[in-house]
């Protein structure tokens, strides 16, 4: 008897859990961060970095970003 409560609660909390998650996502259009570098940043940050004078991580203290987001953006332009 008692292990046939335990089994309907366990589904009840299932259940909520899973219409729980279903408003969370009804609620929030995108999930995840968001961008740091915007296209026009990315565009400033290739021209410093294409006039040789600085070097990654200056360009990445610039835009407060970290170096591996500023050699993405590189990557990605070419």
């Amino acid at each position: 008897m008692l292990a046939a409560i335990a089994d309907l609660e366990h589904d009840l909390i299932v259940e909520r859990t899973h219409d729980g998650l279903a408003a969370a996502r009804a609620r929030v259009s995108k999930g995840g961060g968001r961008f740091k570098m915007t296209p026009t940043k990315a565009k400033q940050a290739r021209a410093m970095y294409d006039e040789k004078t600085y070097m990654v991580q200056q360009i990445a203290e610039t835009f407060g970003v970290s170096g591996g987001t500023i050699y993405r953006h590189l990557t990605e332009d070419h």
